[in-house]
């Protein structure tokens, strides 16, 4: 038995279906532009464009849930780009958005017909730059049930609140069960007219206060007051002679 017969034997897949797994030219076009040197070919692709609708940067998604940006041309660097919200161009045309963790629960709202949008993950925290594109519009920002979702709702209402022309609604889970998200809920059957009821009359999520930061002085703006010695009389010159 020669290493495909094994192999076919061990996968429980034809001949064929092999070839049309593995052979390079029998991958996806569009994909094999973005292969990545460690994690392969990704399973989606998410572009990022500015508000004319240009490609900035693409966000990979890798089996196991691994993301990686790339340029346009698929070089896996992103020095010098600007970070924009995702689905941009659609933003621009509407009043109200729903913020959601990640690309893939921002598309389950867009195929709602809504507009979606999230922030790529590998940008760190909710960029305040941000706040411009939302000038304005009602922001509904959805949080997957676990504390790293909690976590990045709450960054994304804390960084957009000071504006007081956005009107944001941050809303409670849509399940106790841990990773739960808007994508998994549709999926259990829920439909657009039904998240519009919960966006509409659900109670706001309380917007926690961010805690004061610490702001470290320079040196030359400190004030050292003169010390205050235990025994001033051992350090006078009189009794050192």
């Amino acid at each position: 038995m020669d290493i495909i017969d094994f192999d076919c034997w061990l996968s429980g897949k034809e001949t064929k279906d092999l070839f049309a797994e593995y052979l390079p030219g029998n991958q996806k076009r569009e994909n094999k532009k973005f292969n990545h040197y460690e994690l392969g070919s990704p399973v989606k692709i998410y572009p990022y464009h500015d508000q004319d609708g240009s490609i900035l940067y693409h966000v990979c998604r890798f089996e196991p849930k691994k993301f990686r940006p790339c340029d346009p041309g698929g070089k896996w660097k992103v020095k010098g780009i600007k970070p924009v919200p995702y689905n941009l161009p659609a933003m621009a045309k509407v009043d109200t958005v729903f913020i959601c963790e990640g690309e893939k629960d921002a598309d389950t709202i867009n195929n709602l017909g809504l507009t979606g949008t999230c922030k790529a993950n590998w940008t760190g925290k909710w960029n305040h730059d941000f706040t411009a594109y939302f000038k304005g519009k009602t922001v509904y920002i959805l949080q997957d049930a676990d504390p790293a979702g909690k976590e990045k709702a709450q960054d994304a209402a804390q960084a957009l609140s000071p504006d007081k022309s956005i009107k944001i609604k941050l809303l409670p889970p849509f399940s106790d069960q841990k990773g739960f998200d808007v994508t998994d809920w549709i999926n259990a059957g829920h439909s657009k007219d039904e998240l519009l009821k919960i966006a509409y009359s659900e109670s706001p999520a309380p917007i926690s206060s961010k805690p004061a930061r610490f702001q470290l002085k320079r040196l030359s703006e400190i004030e050292f007051k003169p010390p205050e010695w235990l025994i001033n009389s051992l350090f006078e010159k009189d009794t050192l002679n």
